[in-house]
This record gives C-alpha cells, structure tokens and sequence, in this order.
C-alpha cells in the first residue's frame, strides 16, 4: 500500500528487507553479523519494496537501521528526502530509488546525521543532499535531472550523466564524476 503520512523508523528499530521468506529462515537475533552473513538474505532478488505515496521515509532513531528496499513514490513536499536519515547513529543501506519521476520531496535522498550506503539513486526528478554531518559511501547516482549538495562526507561513489549543478563543500574521496555542466563547486581535484 502507499501512505500519504511519513514512516518512521524509530529508535533501535531495525527494519531488513531481502528474505528469502523460507519457513524457519528467520534471525531471531539483533547481531547485524548474523544478518549479513546469513545465507536467507538475498538481496538481489528479494528486496523488498514500500511505495511511499505521498509520504517519506524517516530512518530518525538512534540505532534505527532500514535495509533492503526498493523505495517508490512521491513524497512529501518537504526539505527531505523521498528517503532521509536524520540521527548520527542512524543508517540506511542498500536502497534503490529508480524512476521515480514525480518526487515532491527537494531530494530522492537527504543524509541529514548519520550514514546511508550501498545506494542507487538513478533516472529520478531529484538529486542527493549530503549535510555536513551525513555520510553517503558506496553510492551510485546516475541519470537524475536535478542538482545535488555533498556537505558532507561522499566516499568511493559514482556520481555519472546528473543534470544541474553539483555543489561538493565536503570531503569527496575515491569517487568518480561526470556532470552534465562544469560546475563542480568545492571539488578538489587531489580527492
């Protein structure tokens, strides 16, 4: 279903997508070692999917974890993302956002605290916002027709084929960039 209010994930909640959905595959366990390693997870082809509305995705609390999922919608028309991290122990990882052409949301994805990996942000309306309290690593941002802010920090990332400008005041390190124009405010060419 889509939701028109945001989702939340609240403090200590873990939320992992990508289960096999086999009887008596399920981790009873809060060790995220034994998430990752378990051979149930399959991320390639069981992520699961949550189709926002008109609502965002808030991973906010502290120790909040949202993991495997395939995000569509619109959002809110907010500052955030469509998906945003907003807590310094917070974290969102391996989320797809693609082809979503009708965000409202100012960005697919706002790291405002905390970090977010393993993410595809590709052929959307919006960019990506990183402040300079988030971290944004393992990422690939393809193809979307707005502009994008790193503040903060960006690490082993693609940035590829982007319309708008791109600002980069943080730390930008082993990534590879393309731009539809030269604007490239703050990069140092030494990263």
């Amino acid at each position: 279903n889509a939701y028109s209010e945001a989702f939340e994930v609240p403090q200590g909640v873990r939320i992992f997508g990508g289960w096999e959905g086999t009887p008596g595959t399920e981790l009873l366990t809060d060790n995220a070692n034994e998430v990752y390693t378990s051979t149930a997870r399959n991320l390639k082809d069981k992520k699961a999917r949550v189709a926002t509305g008109t609502g965002n995705i808030m991973v906010s609390g502290t120790g909040a974890v949202l993991d495997g999922f395939i995000v569509s919608g619109a959002g809110a028309n907010s500052t955030s993302g469509l998906v945003t991290v907003t807590n310094a122990d917070a974290w969102a990882n391996a989320i797809e956002i693609d082809d979503q052409k009708s965000i409202a949301s100012s960005y697919a994805v706002s790291v405002l605290g905390g970090k977010a990996t393993n993410i595809l942000v590709s052929r959307n309306n919006k960019g990506v916002f990183v402040d300079t309290n988030g971290k944004l690593v393992n990422a690939t941002i393809a193809q979307n027709t707005a502009a994008s802010n790193f503040g903060g920090t960006l690490f082993n990332s693609i940035y590829w084929g982007n319309g708008g400008t791109v600002a980069t005041a943080g730390t930008i390190k082993y990534c590879a960039f393309q731009t539809a124009d030269s604007d490239m405010t703050g990069m140092d060419p030494e990263n």
